[in-house]
């Protein structure tokens, strides 16, 4: 996730893209920056919507993803099919990434990678951006006063899914939390401008 403003960097890795992995993504970003965006822009990925037409009343909405989203109080935006400019921000730090932090480093495993990966977005929220030619970390603290504070909202509970093929040792867990498994009942209560966008390949 890079915010709008600031271009404060902040993101994880994890096992899989599954639907509460990719919450369980926004959750530790969210930690990160140390607050929500008033407003998120997607791309058109299914976590997000799970049919897109032009006008954006006639796509169809993630139910899942939009609680997610009310629980936290932050407005999904989604961009414009056939307009890439409008996602420049974040399809650009996919490339960064890949480029300037996978080079030369190797893992032992996920922790590891993800330790790195912290490290590695300190420096670079620490060095004066390409655009902005200040720094990220700077721009965050006055930015903040325009984000929704992180307290504001308790955790969402994430829900335990089946195990991906290959992967051992994770049930009942989800990248380190433990997870809540669904009750028959189901639903648990929610809570019904600054931008950051979400990228994911």
């Amino acid at each position: 996730m890079i915010l709008g403003w600031s271009r404060f960097r902040a993101g994880c890795f994890l096992p899989c893209q599954d639907l509460e992995h990719f919450l369980l993504g926004h959750k530790r970003a969210f930690e990160q920056i140390g607050g929500i965006p008033q407003t998120i822009l997607y791309d058109n990925l299914k976590s997000v919507v799970l049919l897109r037409k032009l006008k954006l009343s006639d796509s169809r909405m993630n139910l899942r993803f939009l609680d997610f989203a009310g629980h936290y109080g932050f407005l999904p935006r989604l961009h414009l099919p056939g307009r890439p400019q409008t996602k420049g921000k974040v399809e650009n730090q996919v490339g960064y990434v890949r480029g300037n932090f996978f080079c030369g480093r190797r893992f032992w495993d996920d922790v590891d990678l993800n330790q790195q990966f912290v490290h590695w977005l300190d420096r670079v929220n620490h060095k004066p951006h390409g655009t902005t030619k200040e720094v990220p970390l700077e721009r965050l603290k006055i930015e903040r006063d325009f984000l929704i504070p992180l307290q504001q909202a308790r955790p969402y509970p994430l829900y335990y899914a089946p195990e991906p093929k290959g992967s051992e040792g994770l049930s009942g867990k989800l990248a380190g939390e433990t997870l809540l498994r669904p009750r028959p009942s189901g639903r648990q209560d929610s809570r019904s401008q600054t931008v950051a966008g979400w990228g994911g390949n």
